[in-house]
């Protein structure tokens, strides 16, 4: 179901592993479930013992199975999330199944957990995730618990990110927030310094910002949320990094877009680097498939449905 291009979320599907980061995504993902009222459903998925080891040591496959459907339920346990929605153990390969559950419960979020608060990458199944999820995903850091008190958007004033401010907006409206800020860096463009001064550059760039901001903040009047805009000069992932700190972001949207294979989504440089760096949850938007029969028979054919 869509609503203005975005999806309406009103199941969100959390992938868990027996790992510190899979708390904080549990957490997240149950206040933002409570806070909009929608169906949560857990996922973890049990690896199974290679056939190798499993051929030369009999039994070892069982025991394997059996020693970790404990360790997952004294997981599940030791973090009530039974009481927070629906728990799926499953076996097999973690991209695979997740993403199987996602489809079969038709859900329209995703959440999982990213390695430490600030890493490199956000790890190898995250990463995975990202890029084949069919519906947006919500990567929650290790550190981060409860409900995000403070939405902003990675903005760089087109269509798309158009389409994120007013993900955050609604999201935030839901949530109980009454603002949401745009974060956005600008550069100067090559040869800039022919024409003008950097200093008048610089100012003539923060007009621009401003005055798109305004007629933003007017097209998403009717969300019910205030929209304010945190700009700065230099590099795209350096700014936004800094800027989300500066305003104390705990929820970030940034927009991504589909790539050329019908199942999968290319990050961008630009939001990659900023997922990269950022220390909070961010809300990685996708567009809304116009041909979802066509991606659900591609995806079967390569074994992802």
């Amino acid at each position: 179901m869509e609503q203005d291009g975005l999806r309406v979320v009103k199941r969100i599907v959390v992938a868990v592993a027996l790992r510190p980061e899979s708390v904080g995504a549990a957490e997240v993902a149950r206040e933002i479930a409570d806070r909009m009222g929608v169906e949560l459903h857990i996922v973890h998925v049990i690896e199974p013992l290679p056939p190798g080891e499993a051929e030369a040591i009999p039994g070892a496959a069982e025991a394997h199975q059996h020693h970790w459907e404990q360790e997952t339920e004294l997981f599940i346990e030791s973090h009530s999330l039974r009481e927070a929605g629906t728990v799926h153990v499953v076996s097999g390969d973690p991209v695979h199944e997740t993403l199987r559950l996602v489809r079969t419960l038709d859900a329209d979020l995703l959440a999982f957990g990213r390695i430490g608060a600030r890493a490199k990458d956000i790890g190898s199944v995250a990463t995975r995730l990202a890029a084949k999820s069919p519906v947006s995903c919500l990567i929650v850091p290790e550190t981060q618990r409860g409900m995000p008190e403070r939405v902003g958007v990675a903005v760089d004033f087109t269509p798309q990110g158009e389409c994120a401010a007013r993900r955050g907006a609604r999201t935030a409206k839901r949530l109980g927030l009454d603002e949401i800020v745009l974060l956005h860096a600008y550069q100067l463009p090559r040869g800039y310094h022919t024409i003008m001064s950097h200093e008048e550059a610089v100012e003539r760039l923060g007009q621009v910002c401003q005055a798109r901001t305004t007629l933003l903040s007017e097209k998403l009047a009717s969300e019910g949320v205030k929209v304010r805009c945190s700009a700065e000069a230099g590099d795209v992932s350096e700014v936004i990094e800094r800027l989300a700190v500066e305003e104390r972001i705990e929820l970030l949207v940034v927009r991504v877009h589909r790539s050329g294979r019908t199942h999968e989504f290319a990050v961008g440089r630009h939001a990659e680097n900023i997922l990269r760096r950022i220390r909070c949850a961010a809300w990685v938007e996708k567009p809304v498939s116009g041909d979802a029969a066509r991606a659900a028979a591609v995806d079967k054919l390569l074994g992802l449905s």
